[in-house]
Order: C-alpha cells, then structure tokens, then sequence
C-alpha cells in the first residue's frame, strides 16, 4: 500500500506534536472543519476520505517482511516521543503462534481476510 500510519494521541504537547509530525507528507483529520495542527503537510479531511466513491477493486499490498509496519513511540519522558520501527516479519513472529494475545484490529483483519464469520481467534488452535 506505501503507508505508513502514525496515531497522535490526544495530550501531546505542542512540540511533542511538531516532532511526530515533521516530515509527513499527509495528515489526516476528523475535525469537522478539516484542520489539523502540526507542521508542513498536506491535510485530508477524514469525511472526504470517507465519502470517495469506492472502485470495487482490492487494495493490492506490497508490503514485504522487512518493512516498517508500524511504530512504536515511547512516553516521552526527555521532551520528545522517540519511534521504535517493527516490521511485518517481527509482528508476524509475535503474533502468529499465540492468535488468543492479538488485538481486537488484528483478530477482526484475520477473520476478514479468511471469509470465517467465528467470534473465536483465527486460527483456531487444535
């Protein structure tokens, strides 16, 4: 897909902020008014987004096991959050032999993926 998401919690400080954010060339909103604070970057109101006529077509992933998947922020405790890089491949190891301990995003993705309509993990242990 070629993105890579960053969720700002509510609290940051301004300059907690400016650090997550300096450098991305997209920020999304779900301000009614379509703003967003923080640095350079185009913003894109979430309503619009959600509004865009779908294509009928799957999103073709292009993800390998060696790039960032997600990232992981620290407190920041010194001023500043400092971003921890995962890759897919780490993810996968640390989620697929225990599918009991994967989120509630992550459970729901797997069981859409599969077609199953079970309110259980996927996969289903045996």
């Amino acid at each position: 897909m070629g993105a890579r998401v960053v969720g700002v919690r509510p609290g940051l400080t301004a300059r907690q902020r400016h650090h997550l954010l300096t450098g991305t060339a997209f920020r999304v909103t779900d301000r009614p008014d379509g703003t967003a604070d923080g640095p350079h970057g185009t913003v894109l109101a979430l309503a619009g987004l959600l509004a865009a006529e779908d294509d009928g077509g799957r999103p073709r992933i292009s993800a390998r096991p060696q790039d960032v998947a997600r990232l992981l922020h620290t407190s920041g405790s010194t001023g500043v959050p400092k971003a921890c890089a995962q890759t897919y491949a780490a993810m996968t190891a640390a989620w697929a032999a225990h599918p009991d301990r994967w989120p509630p995003a992550i459970r729901e993705l797997a069981r859409a993926s599969s077609g199953s309509s079970s309110s259980a993990p996927w996969p289903a242990r045996s």
